[in-house]
């Protein structure tokens, strides 16, 4: 799995290959140079292993020299040293953050998404149904129903797109526009629990009690340094470029 830390100078996420644990990544964003984290601290016993150097592999008796002679083997002789290689910078792989600014506005185009798909529902079941002289048999009734079934039909066809959407590739319909994805913090997708469930699904449920509350908090949170709104807390996931 790569190792993922921030810039100490700029706060960009940055990505590394996991060999270069220890050493030192330049930013690509601010030019400071950063320490790259060790890897997983409990590593499997077998990985850690093999990860040792040959020297301090358990001492096997040798029965002959690399020429050949056995009475060239001292066992006593001090282990052979090797020259370390000299530190360099690492190649990173950055994590570009979709900006504040971009994921209001697909915020809000996500919002008026669904709003077009109620208009022609609404405009049946209101408008239509209460402008038209009132007439016997229940015809009116019919009309505002079939405004109503239409209204639901909308919204429910925009949420199973997203959800689709946000299942194969991380991105509704909006973040599709703007070219930003969803993706959960060690960079693999979302899939339906964390991109929908966690993400979508429990902050709704939770915005049915808290109202004006919650949605202020969730969109106050983003202006931390790692722009990510309490839903994407609750979720382990964050919003990115692609």
């Amino acid at each position: 799995m790569p190792i993922e830390f921030n810039c100490n100078q700029c706060g960009k996420q940055l990505r590394t290959p996991d060999e270069t644990a220890g050493k030192r990544a330049k930013c690509p964003e601010c030019g400071a140079v950063t320490p790259i984290p060790l890897a997983a601290a409990f590593a499997p016993l077998a990985e850690f292993a093999e990860a040792l150097p040959q020297a301090h592999a358990p001492w096997q008796p040798a029965t002959a020299a690399p020429d050949g002679d056995p009475f060239d083997f001292n066992p006593y002789q001090s282990p052979t040293t090797t020259t370390a290689v000299p530190l360099g910078y690492a190649p990173v792989e950055t994590h570009r953050l979709a900006s504040r600014g971009t994921r209001f506005i697909g915020r809000l185009v996500d919002s008026l998404i669904y709003g077009v798909a109620v208009i022609p529902g609404f405009v049946i079941a209101i408008v239509f149904a209460h402008d038209r002289p009132r007439q016997q048999g229940g015809g009116d009734d019919f009309v505002s129903a079939m405004g109503i079934l239409l209204i639901v039909g909308g919204l429910l066809a925009v949420v199973i797109i997203n959800c689709v959407m946000i299942m194969q590739s991380g991105q509704s319909i909006a973040k599709k526009m703007f070219g930003m994805r969803i993706e959960r913090l060690d960079g693999s997708p979302p899939g339906f629990v964390y991109g929908v469930l966690l993400r979508s699904w429990l902050p709704w449920f939770i915005g049915v009690f808290f109202g004006a509350l919650w949605a202020f908090a969730d969109s106050v949170a983003i202006f931390s340094r790692e722009r990510r709104c309490i839903h994407d807390h609750l979720a382990g996931t964050r919003v990115v470029d692609t």
